[in-house]
């Protein structure tokens, strides 16, 4: 009896204890913030094109995204892919300049068929940066906008 009484306890609490005790993501930025909204506005499969300097959209949104500098992978091959995407991305990454300085100094286009080349719905960005993309503004938070793309 005394057995059985430890274990429904036991399990009873750890219950308890997993019920209130979660790990979840909470916004505080707007990019953190856009990227929950944009989680409820799209399908589980959405690929969004980001600013590879990027480091919080994938984890709020629980979307993949094309490419990001910090999703370094750990394969020749994977490597070959990575400095493929980032300079599809950036341009040649021998280049001078930050990753955001880059990503905004490309044109809207060229955004846009990049996206298009790697099946991408999705483009995230700032209004000034790229405030003329040919598409759907899906969510907008301060600064950062996300264009569903055809």
């Amino acid at each position: 009896f005394l057995l059985g009484l430890v274990k429904i306890a036991s399990h009873n609490s750890s219950n308890w204890f997993h019920k209130r005790i979660q790990i979840y993501p909470v916004a505080k930025e707007e990019l953190q913030a856009i990227a929950v909204r944009f989680k409820q506005l799209s399908e589980g499969d959405a690929l969004v094109l980001v600013p590879p300097s990027d480091d919080n959209f994938r984890f709020y949104s629980q979307r993949s995204v094309v490419v990001t500098f910090k999703s370094f992978p750990f394969t020749d091959r994977g490597i070959k892919e990575w400095k493929k995407r980032l300079e599809a991305v950036l341009g040649k990454l021998t280049q001078q300049g930050s990753l955001n300085s880059r990503f905004s100094q490309r044109s809207s286009s060229e955004l846009v068929n990049v996206a298009r080349r790697y099946g991408a719905s999705y483009l995230l960005t700032r209004v000034d940066w790229h405030p003329d993309i040919k598409g759907v503004v899906v969510a907008k938070e301060g600064d950062w906008i996300i264009w569903k793309i055809n």
